[in-house]
């Protein structure tokens, strides 16, 4: 980290020069060099301007980082194994309290000399939205709300000097919305602050990524394609547009093979095109209509769902593969003209699946290790097998049979209201238990479920209405994300629409437009 205190030009001249005014001796002021200087065999630094002095990352001088290290010294060493791992531009699962000097290539030396971030404004909010990032974000990024070396959302400080400006102003964006919902109603000043800044960098982000763009050659550096990626997750519950980010998105990905070979080929970022998948998908099942192009995306995913999504823990939206799986079948359907002809075998297909999958046999199938965190002599973050993620698996069950119901209507041999009742009744009962519960991590996993439960609620069911509405305020401020506030407002709007409890009102009848309810 660079140490950018300098003192101005036109103050009055020093005693000594720098190099002697920092060891404490006393110099003999020498033109155009001090001899106390050469007989060090330093070379004197002179009596004007103080020269910058770039640290290496990960080093500071502040009292609070040095307190910062002391913590760090406390905590279980890093393994031999994590120290000798190659490092390149990435989110590698470090913390605040835990960021070693990386091994850098000698390409990485010299950007940790000369930041590809030269603006010093830039540069300070760079490593203050990373600090607030990894304690903050990144934790609520996975299921298990995961802090340790683990969690692939984490990005030390000692990495600000090779992010590029374009991807240091994306951070810097999502730093400051995540601030600004979780900030207090009260304090309108320093709210008000905050959007003026977050309009500020957020303009600077735009800007940055379309001169990236402007250059065919650029479209092909994974350094651009990761900057659409990570702009797309900071906009989609800010911007009524966040699809342009996401067709944008793909364009770049169709370039280099499409998502199925990035998937393989850049391991790295897996994480990135996970929550990028994440958000297509999810976010065509809260839309008027679905695109037919994208859904021919999420098909080509299918095949690699296990190696993208793992056990379903991977995000904050806990969706287990299988019933994943059974959302782009859906998709798929939902994306064909009225002319196609569907068979009845193949529409109730995601259906059958959904109604096959067993939530128990799931959880049971999760490994300890995954609930448990990376560190065993952490206890109170462990994350014991008496969490109910066998409910979890009932939620999205019963969610993603909702959605299936809803949008596609039920199988003849089965009436809509038997199972629209089943499922609704099962949903908002494992969403109550799972709030009276003392587990806010699992409470945190359900903005999707949540708001699919107020999609298909009565409209006189002024209990279950009033029950959504204050879970998804507290989802708000809880993860900082303006998503649950947005569904909270389409909710109300349609509970009091004429509209909503009309006979033959369709799914897509809901939406104006796309939405994606997600962190």
């Amino acid at each position: 980290m660079p140490n950018f205190a300098s003192q101005p030009s036109n103050m009055p001249s020093p005693k000594s020069c720098w190099q002697c005014a920092k060891r404490r001796l006393v110099c003999d002021l020498g033109k155009p060099g001090c001899k106390k200087c050469a007989t060090h065999g330093v070379e004197c630094p002179g009596y004007e301007t103080k020269p910058l002095q770039w640290m290496q990352p990960g080093q500071t001088r502040s009292k609070g980082a040095r307190k910062t290290e002391r913590l760090r010294s406390s905590r279980r060493p890093v393994s031999q194994s994590a120290k000798d791992k190659p490092t390149i531009l990435r989110s590698g699962r470090t913390t605040p309290e835990c960021s070693l000097p990386p091994k850098c290539s000698d390409r990485e030396e010299a950007l940790a000399v000369h930041p590809m971030v030269t603006d010093k404004s830039t540069f300070g909010l760079l490593i203050q939205a990373l600090n607030y990032h990894n304690i903050n974000i990144s934790p609520d990024l996975v299921a298990t709300g995961d802090p340790s070396l683990n969690n692939p959302f984490m990005v030390a400080a000692g990495f600000a000097s090779v992010i590029p400006p374009v991807i240091a102003e994306v951070i810097i964006c999502t730093a400051l919305g995540h601030r600004m919902v979780q900030s207090v109603q009260s304090l309108e000043a320093d709210r008000n602050a905050m959007a003026v800044k977050l309009r500020r960098r957020r303009g600077a982000a735009i800007r940055a990524v379309a001169k990236d763009l402007s250059h065919q050659e650029a479209q092909w550096h994974d350094r651009t394609l990761i900057s659409v990626v990570l702009l797309l997750l900071s906009e989609h519950s800010l911007s009524p547009s966040w699809w342009q980010h996401l067709d944008g998105a793909y364009s770049l990905i169709d370039l280099r093979g499409g998502l199925p070979n990035l998937i393989g080929s850049m391991p790295r970022q897996r994480h990135w095109f996970r929550y990028f998948f994440h958000i297509d998908v999810f976010g065509a099942t809260t839309a008027p209509c679905v695109d037919a192009r994208r859904v021919q995306q999420q098909l080509s995913v299918v095949g690699h769902l296990k190696t993208l999504y793992g056990d379903g823990l991977l995000t904050s939206t806990p969706c287990p593969p299988e019933l994943v799986s059974c959302i782009i079948f859906t998709n798929y359907i939902r994306s064909q003209p009225s002319n196609c002809f569907i068979s009845l075998e193949d529409s109730y297909w995601p259906l059958q699946q959904i109604l096959a999958f067993d939530p128990e046999a799931w959880a049971s199938s999760l490994s300890l290790h995954k609930l448990q965190g990376s560190d065993p002599e952490d206890q109170h973050r462990q994350l014991p097998r008496s969490w109910s993620w066998a409910r979890i698996g009932r939620i999205y069950q019963s969610a993603v049979a909702l959605y299936c119901v809803e949008s596609l209507g039920p199988p003849p041999e089965l009436g809509h209201c038997d199972i629209r009742s089943a499922h609704r009744e099962i949903l908002l009962q494992e969403l109550r238990q799972l709030t009276n519960g003392s587990r806010n991590q699992l409470r945190k996993l359900v903005i999707w479920p949540m708001v699919i439960a107020g999609l298909v609620l009565d409209s006189n069911d002024q209990l279950s209405q009033d029950f959504v509405t204050k879970e998804l305020t507290w989802l708000s401020a809880t993860l900082g994300t303006a998503a649950p506030l947005i569904a909270r407002g389409l909710l109300r709007e349609l509970w009091h629409s004429s509209a909503y409890s009309r006979h033959g009102r369709t799914w897509e009848d809901l939406f104006d437009r796309p939405y994606v309810f997600a962190i």
